[in-house]
């Protein structure tokens, strides 16, 4: 019984974390959900995927590609492969392939062979990905990919499109992983001294109607952990020596107590693509987790962030470590935040070998994260205060255009028109065309962005403008009155009479659809 009194049921107890039931709960939801994962049902994934996060991404990755040419690692009769791990929507990757790509080709020309690889567990995801309008081109023509890959696997990886299948690259590799490493099997401990106790993980449920292996019970899951003593930490890593070293690493520093989030399923993933990539590999991960040692203190235990998934704090910590461990570079950043981490890893080389890929993470990542570019317009969103129209455009350009923080700040925008100067109206223009290039719809529902473009440039009077964001909201969302009607007052304000009164018949047959008498 809860403190309540409503029953509970027992779901499992005293379980080490990496074998409990929650990740095969976890499968079972990606899997049930499909792309609603990210569509309906509040996966987050707007932090890694705006542009400003994806401008960051992309200095660090050619700051990575830089140092393995100065190094002789690249040879350009193959290809250089980047993994995206969980590309979820694909929005991410549609617009890092957009930046790097275009960057790539005016450096290097033909002389790098960029190809993006985006995985999932799902099948489900990886065929609505193959799908999607705006990557299909780029599939055409060969530089994008897509592979099932879950953490754990050992069989080779079989990209679906080409028909390949990778066993040994011949260059390095770059592993991204956002909202990744949270979602995947890891441990916990507890190390007093030199003592270590294994967090066991028990599970209980408040709704006894739903079935135990229904992965709707993942919201209604609570956990709690009891200690059990460990004599040797590698009787539970036997094959991974590495493991325990690294665990021993915490042991040996004497913490009076330090609670230990051990990422085995995000090592495990490393430790695949270290294979593949003959150990030459940049990994850059965005996520929730810790950084410190005062931030593993604080934490204490594992706590269940659920959604109809669930995701867990990942130790960046002691996966930088791990880098350092494997003479490498773990690079994290001087101001994380928990709720929001950026890090980025380097295997087998120093300092001085990625000396450009450290700056990169430095001057493009450390000086100003991608949380504090969240917090920055959540703050102005807070405020409530009247900004300029001048501002406002300063707020889109520093935000590289991010429709969604055109999305917050429309109505803003558009009070301001009425007033703009023609200096000001051609600003506009230009940042609706630029924030455009920007925008990946995931569902139909995103056409408003569409609509809300289409409306500055009606109301500045740029109509052709106008219309073909009002063709593009109806083309991906489909017919809706709303977006007819401005067809039609475009259409009327370009002479185009006989289009009008085309979208005005469409109207017509969509309200006698929905009215009581036209109801089948």
């Amino acid at each position: 019984m809860s403190k309540k009194g409503h029953k509970t049921k027992t779901i499992e107890g005293n379980k080490r974390l990496s074998k409990s039931v929650l990740w095969e709960l976890q499968e079972k939801a990606y899997s049930t959900l499909g792309p609603d994962a990210w569509i309906q049902e509040g996966v987050p994934f707007y932090i890694t995927s705006n542009p400003s996060t994806i401008h960051q991404y992309v200095s660090l990755t050619l700051g990575y590609i830089r140092d393995c040419i100065r190094n002789k690692l690249v040879d350009p009769k193959h290809p250089f492969y980047i993994f995206d791990l969980g590309a979820g929507s694909g929005r991410f990757g549609y617009l890092y392939i957009k930046k790097l790509f275009d960057t790539v080709h005016d450096l290097y020309g033909k002389k790098l062979d960029i190809r993006y690889v985006m995985t999932d567990i799902v099948g489900s995801n990886i065929a609505s990905l193959k799908q999607h309008p705006y990557l299909v081109p780029i599939m055409e023509k060969g530089m994008i990919d897509f592979a099932l890959y879950k953490h754990d696997q050992q069989e080779p990886l079989k990209l679906t499109h080409s028909n390949t299948t990778l066993e040994s690259l011949k260059n390095p590799a770059v592993i991204i992983c956002n909202y990744y490493f949270d979602t995947i099997p890891q441990d916990f401990y507890r190390l007093r001294g030199d003592s270590v106790e294994e967090g066991r993980i028990s599970l209980e449920c408040d709704d006894t109607s739903i079935g135990t292996k229904d992965p709707k019970i993942i919201k209604h899951l609570n956990s709690s952990f009891d200690y059990v003593p460990i004599k040797s930490i590698s009787d539970n890593y036997p094959d991974n020596p590495e493991y325990s070293k690294l665990i021993q690493s915490y042991i040996d520093e004497g913490h009076d107590e330090l609670p230990l989030i051990f990422p085995l399923g995000p090592l495990q993933s490393i430790e695949y693509f270290k294979k593949l990539s003959n150990s030459h590999l940049l990994m850059i991960a965005g996520d929730q987790g810790v950084t410190n040692i005062d931030q593993m203190k604080e934490l204490k235990e594992p706590r269940l962030h659920k959604h109809d998934t669930f995701s867990l704090p990942v130790c960046y910590h002691a996966i930088s470590r791990y880098f350092v461990q494997g003479g490498g570079l773990g690079l994290t950043t001087t101001f994380s935040d928990p709720r929001f981490v950026i890090m980025a890893g380097v295997l087998k080389g120093t300092r001085v070998e990625f000396r450009e890929t450290y700056h990169a993470f430095n001057e493009s990542v450390d000086a100003f994260e991608p949380k504090d570019y969240w917090s920055m317009v959540e703050y102005l969103e807070e405020e409530h205060v009247t900004y300029s129209l001048d501002f406002l455009i300063l707020l889109l350009k520093f935000g590289r255009w991010d429709p969604v923080n055109f999305y917050t700040f429309f109505e803003a925008i558009r009070s301001k028109l009425s007033e703009a100067t023609d200096a000001q109206k051609r600003s506009v223009l230009k940042a609706v065309d630029l924030i455009d290039q920007q925008f990946y719809p995931i569902a139909p529902t995103e056409s408003g962005v569409f609509i809300n473009l289409g409306v500055l440039c009606f109301e500045i009077e740029a109509y052709e403008q106008a219309l073909k964001y009002f063709e593009k909201a109806l083309n991906y969302g489909g017919e809706d009155v709303v977006v007819l009607k401005n067809l039609v007052a475009c259409n009327v304000k370009l002479g185009n009479t006989p289009k009008a009164f085309q979208y005005l018949e469409k109207i017509t047959e969509l309200e006698e659809g929905q009215s009581p008498s036209g109801k089948s």
